[in-house]
């Protein structure tokens, strides 16, 4: 375990701060020094997860849905560490991913990305002497990112989104890419990331922008289940009725990705722009055809909380 990481995490549970204990290799949760949790670390990846799983997680389309077993089972059937075959893709993967660092706080030093994927933001931030806490609910996902981008400033964490193992007001940014849209509780998801935020911390979100929400039905289960594991669809009102009642909370959001420009193939022309460049392609053609295909939210923590 790396010393950097240990101030930051907590038994989501119980709320107690973790120890590491080296002999048995696991995180604990102590209460007048008798366990209360403990949570196996296993290639260096701590699972910080809850011990009841199922439907405690949530319930989807009426059924229980056990999400931390599905995204496992996601990360072993889809490989995230390979860029899409199509162009046109790999194109507006590489804008939004400039989108959202070109919204990430300079002197932010410690950045949890929750949802990590294939650990892009780890390869764009480790370089920059920045921390970074890869996270996400597959350890599949975690293990592979933590190997990938080994640096003594990377720290792989497998937990839940909904019940976060960090310590509230610890970290200075987080960034969560095209998550938001897979979450059953948007209410807690958005509570967790602003609670783990520092004050003058920032939380970054994208999504798809008004997004139409299709399922079909399944052939083993015969349940409707939605494409892509998309369950809600955001546009520029959607987190209004979580943020507004949060003391010291601003927000902001940019919309992106003109679907014409997409359809269009017009990357291989705008793919040899500077983002700034793209950026202004990108508004006028949304100003023809008002049909964008991204929406980021910025969520900013006052330096003190308003009373």
């Amino acid at each position: 375990m790396k010393d950097f990481i240990l101030p930051f995490l907590i038994d989501p549970v119980s709320k107690s701060k973790l120890v590491f204990d080296e002999s048995e290799n696991k995180l604990v949760a102590l209460n007048g020094g008798v366990i209360e949790n403990e949570y196996e670390v296993r290639n260096n990846v701590p699972l910080i997860l809850p011990k009841v799983n199922g439907a405690a997680h949530g319930n989807l389309l009426g059924n229980a849905f056990d999400y931390v077993a599905h995204y496992e089972e996601d990360a072993n059937a889809f490989n995230y560490f390979v860029d899409p075959d199509d162009p046109a893709t790999r194109h507006e993967n590489r804008r939004l991913h400039e989108a959202i660092l070109s919204a990430f706080r300079t002197d932010s030093e410690t950045v949890l990305d929750v949802g990590c994927g294939g650990g892009w933001i780890a390869n764009a931030l480790l370089p920059l002497g920045k921390r970074v806490i890869s996270f996400d609910v597959a350890f599949g996902n975690v293990e592979k990112v933590s190997q990938k981008h080994k640096a003594e400033n990377h720290f792989g964490v497998v937990g839940d989104v909904l019940n976060l193992p960090f310590a509230d007001g610890s970290l200075d940014a987080v960034v969560s890419a095209e998550v938001i849209e897979h979450v059953l509780d948007t209410k807690a998801f958005v509570e967790n990331l602003v609670r783990v935020l520092k004050p003058g911390g920032r939380a970054i979100i994208s999504t798809p922008y008004k997004e139409k929400i299709q399922s079909s039905l399944c052939i083993h289960c015969n349940n409707l289940t939605p494409h892509n594991a998309h369950l809600r669809s955001f546009d520029e009102h959607s987190l209004s009725g979580y943020l507004e009642p949060m003391a010291g909370i601003a927000s902001s959001h940019v919309i992106l990705s003109n679907k014409a420009l997409l359809y269009l193939q017009t990357h291989r022309l705008l793919g040899w722009l500077p983002y700034r460049a793209w950026r202004w392609v990108d508004k006028m053609a949304d100003a023809v055809v008002n049909k964008p295909s991204r929406i980021i939210y910025i969520i900013d923590k006052a330096h003190t909380s308003q009373r």
